[in-house]
């Protein structure tokens, strides 16, 4: 398989980067998923971002999911994951302005264009964030992290279609304890 060892600075920003996943999409192109802080006025924010670089590590695009209102920020491991058209589904998350979250998934096609997001959370107090995120055999996406409402944080499974309809979604957790999920396989 491909061995490099290389520093990348994401559209050369020179700003904190960090990157959590990593999926091989065929034979040249290898996804990382980055989260990246910008710099920017007259709010600063992180933004999830997706390099494409081939198997010996070179560049080969590079790009971002920018939203004026949010910052968007990925999972913190096993959070991409490859889709039928060799493109990736990254979970994660999004911030408003109100800093209350929402959990996500944001998709993009094989070359690195980014295709859609969509947020998952509720209204009021309730705040969600994406750690992980799986495709399954049968082709639906699974993203798990934690909802938190004041005293109490749980555990989610949000089950979508590949389109990212939600289909299902469920809660694990003890009442008054702070339970989390970061990883499904």
């Amino acid at each position: 398989g491909p061995t490099f060892n290389r520093r990348y600075d994401f559209l050369n920003l020179d700003l904190p980067q960090v990157a959590f996943s990593v999926e091989v999409l065929n034979d040249t192109v290898i996804a990382v998923q980055i989260n990246t802080y910008v710099d920017s006025t007259p709010l600063d924010y992180f933004t999830a971002g997706l390099m494409l670089v081939d198997h010996d590590g070179v560049m080969l695009r590079e790009g971002m999911m920018l939203h004026p209102v949010f910052s968007s920020y990925g999972g913190w491991s096993n959070a991409m994951t490859l889709m039928p058209d060799g493109g990736v589904a990254i979970g994660g998350s999004t911030y408003p302005e109100d800093e209350i979250a929402n959990a996500a998934i944001i998709r993009y096609a094989s070359n690195g264009d980014s295709l859609w997001l969509i947020e998952y959370g509720e209204t009021g107090l309730v705040e969600y964030l994406g750690r992980g995120l799986v495709r399954s055999s049968d082709g639906q996406i699974l993203l798990c992290g934690e909802r938190s409402v004041i005293g109490d944080i749980d555990g989610f499974l949000i089950q979508t279609d590949e389109n990212g309809q939600e289909t299902w979604r469920r809660f694990y957790g003890w009442p008054g304890s702070f339970d989390f999920t970061t990883t499904v396989d």
